[in-house]
């Protein structure tokens, strides 16, 4: 996360923080969603939340984001998931 922020403060957003700060209030945690179908549409909604903070984004750092969301949201069940366990 540390990474993307940098990105993100380099790219000159205006309220970069506060569009973080909105992602991270919207997160979901996958295991929490009724279905696939449900899990499939919060994923293309956080990618493209987090396009938006930041077109630019590599693959490598939107996915150290996204594990990053789902740490601190303890998503415990995805994580393991995974982590092959």
């Amino acid at each position: 996360m540390i990474v993307l922020a940098m990105a993100l403060a380099a790219s000159g957003t205006l309220p970069v923080q506060s569009q973080l700060d909105q992602i991270d209030r919207t997160f979901i945690c996958p295991e929490d969603l009724p279905t696939d179908e449900a899990r499939e549409a919060a994923l293309l909604v956080f990618n493209a939340q987090v396009q938006a903070v930041q077109p630019g984004l590599t693959l490598r750092q939107l996915i150290e984001y996204r594990y990053s969301m789902l740490a601190k949201h303890q998503c415990t069940k995805t994580l393991e998931a995974m982590r092959g366990r």
